[in-house]
């Protein structure tokens, strides 16, 4: 959809960060999190690497490298990668169980707010 198409290291990199954000959530909040990735992805312009590791933003990135993702994550990604997002391209922020004052307030799955900037 983005005229881009992902490799599947890049494929796997999104898995593993959308396994430890949002492992234990449902489906869709794990395809909503690989939305997430891939929106800040293309609104700054950063490889998946760059964006997964982007000072600040992803918490737990640090453990992306020793990290196995689920199947559940595996295929929410490639299904985001291969259909699209699920959220707008200007939501690029989300918190796990708290709302932050930082973005504009766009929807809440599982306890974990998304928001646009």
């Amino acid at each position: 959809r983005y005229g881009y198409k992902y490799s599947e290291w890049e494929i796997r990199m999104m898995a593993k960060l959308v396994y430890l954000e949002a492992g234990s959530q449902s489906y869709r909040c794990q395809k909503a999190i690989a939305s997430v990735i891939i929106n800040r992805s293309k609104r700054y312009g950063r490889s998946i690497y760059n964006t997964i590791y982007e000072p600040g933003v992803f918490g737990p990135a640090y453990k992306v490298s020793r990290t196995n993702p689920s199947s559940s994550c595996l295929r929410a990604v490639r299904e985001v990668v291969r259909n699209g997002c699920t959220l707008p391209r200007s939501v690029v922020i989300f918190r796990n169980r708290h709302y932050h004052t930082f973005g504009r307030r766009y929807c809440c799955i599982d306890g974990v707010y998304f928001s646009s900037m």
